[in-house]
């Protein structure tokens, strides 16, 4: 008799959902058109290039981070090494899974001589501190949804001290052995310091403060109404968070744009709730305009595809 195999099971609930959410923000965008004043539609074009603009310096300080965690390690990499290595593995998250992105890194990292458990384990840590952080905007926002609280409220630091345990390297480190015990992979062998990891939450901070403050602005550019600024900044990286807990779905895709169209539909007017849907779409297109950017302008290294073929040589 074969055994129920649970992950698949739940992966393909979670497919199941994802698709379904795509499907429905098909269909309402599809009704929502035919409701949106074309002739009322106007971009600030300030604002959407501003928050254009902002795409690039979050990206570098991103690549930075990992680099910042490569030397922690005793490893060196050089930045525009590192957005290339990212850039070019930007990809990888479109797959289901999420794990293509890091073997693809790893293996481009172990040509400019990095080993691979050390880039394995900085990957590990990258992504953990990234989804630390994004988890604590998403909890400010579900607690300003569920309370309707429209300013900022010192109950927000009460939320983000339930985060702070997990900030710390043996906690962290005893969550991801246990982790990838049960997926029988090998643990993770590399730690960071408690100066690192301060250092690497506050570049956190700060690169989701400038993804947030994109999105605000690109929702800015285009409704016509007055809406919770601070709402629009959290968010963003909110809906990533989200997005990236559902494993299965390549990119968040679905879920993400589900949950940036829920909080636009609570602070939108009626008469504009079409325009919360656009904005989910707008924002997909948007960063999907920065990753085939940062993919194509950063393809060519001789260096990064050839180093160890010269190594091997000499």
């Amino acid at each position: 008799m074969k055994r129920f195999n649970t992950g698949k099971i739940v992966n393909s609930i979670f497919a199941i959902i994802g698709i379904a959410i795509i499907v429905y923000l098909a269909y309402r965008l599809k009704g929502y058109i035919s409701e949106v004043d074309f002739n009322v539609l106007r971009f600030d074009y300030r604002y959407l290039t501003a928050s254009f603009l902002l795409m690039p310096i979050w990206f570098v300080l991103r690549c930075y981070i990992w680099k910042y965690l490569l030397a922690s390690m005793g490893e060196s990499i050089s930045l525009i090494n590192s957005i290339r290595l990212i850039g070019l593995t930007n990809f990888g998250k479109y797959v289901p899974g999420k794990v293509w992105f890091t073997v693809g890194r790893t293996v481009l990292a172990e040509r400019l001589g990095i080993p691979k458990k050390k880039s394995f384990a900085s990957i590990i840590w990258d992504t953990y501190f990234i989804l630390f952080v994004s988890t604590g905007f998403l909890l400010m926002l579900l607690f300003r949804i569920q309370i309707g609280i429209k300013t900022f409220n010192p109950l927000y630091l009460l939320i983000l001290l339930l985060l702070v345990p997990f900030a710390f390297p043996a906690v962290f480190k005893r969550v991801m052995d246990t982790i990838i015990r049960l997926l029988r992979k090998k643990p993770v062998e590399y730690t960071v310091s408690g100066k690192s990891v301060i250092m690497v939450i506050l570049g956190d901070i700060l690169m989701w403060s400038m993804q947030g403050l994109q999105f605000m602005l690109l929702v800015k550019s285009f409704v016509p109404a007055e809406i919770s600024d601070f709402t629009l900044f959290l968010t963003y990286p909110s809906a990533w968070a989200m997005g990236f807990i559902v494993l299965v779905m390549p990119a968040g895709l679905g879920i993400r744009e589900g949950l940036i169209t829920y909080v636009l539909l609570q602070i939108l007017p009626d008469k504009l709730s079409g325009m919360a849907i656009m904005a989910a779409l707008l924002s997909r297109i948007q960063f999907t305009i920065g990753e085939l950017s940062y993919l194509v302008t950063l393809i060519g290294s001789k260096r990064l595809w050839r180093l160890n073929e010269d190594k091997k040589k000499s």
